[in-house]
């Protein structure tokens, strides 16, 4: 269809019809896939995923979205199709964590690192479990709660009511001694995910948006009237327990300095320094496996 809406990159915006692509959920999720390894590996992390998108839907990109064939002009609206198809996919599919986390990514509301760990964190919270009761795939219901809110950030006794009460409505019914199998409890399956994976996905994307607003708010806060705040100042502000996540090297990296040159009386842009700090995965989804005498 033409599509000349100013929702839509100008890039993307054509003003005769397009040949769809029918592009499957699959090969949709597959390029955009690949184009986050490629940033992840190559370290461009730093340009706005839209942008990097955009210009991959060029003729004389070195690395397009595919490969067309004809005439410049017919391969042209051949990269143009596919882009438009592939930005309407993740619109289409946004109900998904899979497709949501490229919609926030390509909003620019988070990271290619939140990506690529709600990508993982369910396979990642496997393993902590296994690690804590290797050999058993069979556990009380009781017992894989509780590795539940050990092993997941942000899932505390604290947060009963809200995303941990979620997670409860969707293990099996019966009381807490019932057997599971956690494995079958967290498929996680791109046409058909166990609601407990898919809900513990759709959280972790909801708190990673929250968490880097309120991290950017209580930066931004502090900055001075001409953008830039001390070395000093960031501390204080991340002495509050919801930003306990951020460390030393964090810090260093967003002065773009070796840490051991950090003074308190140092100064960097706000902006640069948020743009640095996040360039990295610096809210980890899936805490460190910490056996306690009962486990051992």
């Amino acid at each position: 269809e033409i599509d000349v809406s100013e929702s839509t990159p100008e890039e993307l915006r054509h003003g005769r019809r397009l040949r769809n692509p029918k592009l499957s959920k699959q090969k949709i999720l597959h390029v955009l896939s690949g184009m986050l390894a490629k940033r992840l590996k190559r370290q461009e992390t730093k340009l706005p995923f839209r942008q990097y998108f955009l210009s991959r839907c060029r003729l004389d990109a070195v690395d397009r979205l595919f490969d067309p064939v004809g005439t410049p002009e017919q391969q042209q609206d051949q990269l143009i199709a596919w882009g438009i198809c592939i930005l309407a996919g993740i619109r289409h599919y946004a109900s998904e964590p899979d497709f949501l986390a490229f919609l926030l990514l390509f909003e620019g509301r988070i990271t290619d690192f939140v990506v690529r760990e709600n990508q993982t964190m369910i396979q990642s919270l496997i393993g902590y479990i296994e690690a804590v009761h290797p050999g058993e795939d069979i556990i009380t219901k009781q017992v894989f709660f509780y590795n539940l809110q050990k092993g997941v950030r942000n899932k505390d006794k604290k947060d009963y009511r809200g995303n941990l009460s979620q997670l409860q409505q969707m293990l099996p019914t019966g009381k807490p001694e019932i057997l599971v199998d956690y494995r079958n409890l967290l498929v996680d399956d791109l046409y058909l995910p166990s609601p407990l994976a898919y809900t513990l996905r759709l959280q972790h994307l909801q708190e990673q948006v929250e968490w880097s607003l309120k991290l950017k708010s209580a930066i931004r806060a502090e900055a001075s009237e001409a953008g830039t705040i001390s070395y000093e100042q960031i501390i204080n502000v991340l002495t509050t327990a919801i930003f306990a996540s951020v460390d030393d090297e964090d810090m260093a990296r967003g002065f773009g300095v070796p840490g051991k040159d950090l003074r308190m009386e140092s100064e960097v842009e706000v902006e640069s320094f948020l743009l640095r700090l996040q360039d990295a995965n610096i809210c980890s989804a899936i805490n460190a496996v910490e056996l306690e005498e009962e486990d051992l």
